[in-house]
């Protein structure tokens, strides 16, 4: 029975790692482009389409950097608690209990990278215009659109 659990501990793992692959990354490609625009990272993807002022990019990066920062050391404490499930799980007896506080440090360390992800837009909306705060609820609901349009795994549909 304890090997069934641990068996389905480490699918939990496994199928959850895609979700931190993304994270919270500078964009790439053409400013604008990128499907998810969400926080202080992706408010650089629109900077040309929101006009933003010298004083609004300085503040955002600013933000951006230490962001970057909390949620760097975020992942990292994520990825070092799967590397530690996995160890055990490759265990001849897996330490259930170990598993199980694993999977609740990952999730209070995904909770924090949401609350901060969250704070950040409420950062953001205070150093943009009304006018401003306005055009970027229209452009994140356009790139939720395309981002709704991407196939499984990031493959991607022609428009």
């Amino acid at each position: 029975m304890k090997k069934f659990a641990a068996f389905f501990a480490l699918l939990a793992v496994l199928a959850s790692a895609p979700l931190f692959a993304s994270g919270n990354t500078p964009h790439r490609g053409e400013p604008g482009k990128n499907p998810a625009v969400f926080g202080a990272d992706g408010i650089f993807d629109l900077y040309e389409e929101l006009d933003l002022t010298q004083d609004q990019l300085l503040k955002i990066k600013e933000l951006r950097s230490v962001s970057r920062e909390k949620t760097m050391n975020l992942r990292h404490e994520i990825h070092k608690t799967f590397m530690e499930q996995k160890d055990e799980l490759e265990k001849d007896s897996p330490d259930v209990k170990k598993l199980e506080a694993s999977c609740d440090r990952i999730s209070a360390n995904q909770n924090e990278l949401m609350k901060i992800k969250i704070n950040d837009m409420l950062e953001v909306k205070k150093i943009l215009t009304p006018e401003q705060n306005k055009k970027l609820i229209l452009l994140m609901e356009t790139k939720k659109d395309s981002f709704k349009k991407k196939a499984f795994f990031g493959k991607h549909e022609e428009k």
